[in-house]
């Protein structure tokens, strides 16, 4: 009886984690995405970049992308604030750190879709936002479309500290 008392604890806790977090195959996805990502930025392929980017704009209408796209070719790794980028921290995430994505928490969503520059969240369900929030490194994706797009990132390279 105690040993089926355990296996029921243990699958409900299996699908209790599972239930957190991407399967395997979603958690793939987003590696490639990132493999795919840093290929392009290291051929400093701007045009090809910007496929990679939700088209943000801010209150004012003004576009993120091209803000975005001049970080990740300047590859600054003493950068640590909005935007920063280098492809070494990329590559710490192709290595390991894609596991770390997350489905956007409940609490999370509603302060996220509320801002005018993330307004296309709101047509989404939290499984399609997939969140990184790792050593203060802070990066949000969009899936759509069976396409994963780049929505914002910061504190990319204190994954490298």
């Amino acid at each position: 009886m105690k040993k089926y008392l355990l296996i029921i604890s243990l699958t409900i806790i299996s699908i209790a984690l599972s239930a957190q977090g991407f399967n395997k195959r979603d958690l793939k996805k987003i590696k490639k995405f990132f493999v795919s990502f840093q290929k392009t930025a290291l051929n400093n392929d701007t045009s090809k970049l910007k496929e990679f980017i939700c088209p943000l704009k801010s209150e004012s209408g003004e576009e993120y992308r091209n803000e975005l796209i001049e970080r990740v070719i300047e590859n600054n790794e003493s950068h640590m604030g909005d935007f920063s980028y280098s492809n070494n921290a990329i590559q710490q995430i192709i290595d390991s750190l894609y596991t770390k994505f997350k489905p956007v928490s409940k609490d999370l969503y509603p302060k996220l879709a509320r801002q005018s520059e993330f307004i296309v969240l709101k047509d989404l369900t939290l499984d399609n936002i997939p969140v990184f929030d790792y050593k203060n490194a802070h990066i949000i994706l969009i899936k759509t479309n069976n396409k994963i797009y780049l929505l914002f990132w910061e504190g990319l390279n204190k994954l490298l500290l």
